[in-house]
């Protein structure tokens, strides 16, 4: 999990679709998400925005 996680990591999520989990959610924690659709999957990257 994200919050398990170390300030300063950066969180991978790789799929095959666009996550089904609230974006918004994770906004409202103080993180930034981007994703990336590929040709054959999509990646799903989240983030502490307060470690800078």
């Amino acid at each position: 999990m994200l919050v398990d996680c170390p300030d300063e990591a950066v969180f991978v999520q790789r799929n095959d679709c666009v996550p089904p989990f609230p974006f918004s959610n994770l906004e409202q924690c103080s993180y930034e998400y981007e994703t990336l659709e590929l040709e054959r999957e999509v990646v799903a990257v989240s983030w502490d925005r307060s470690v800078g």
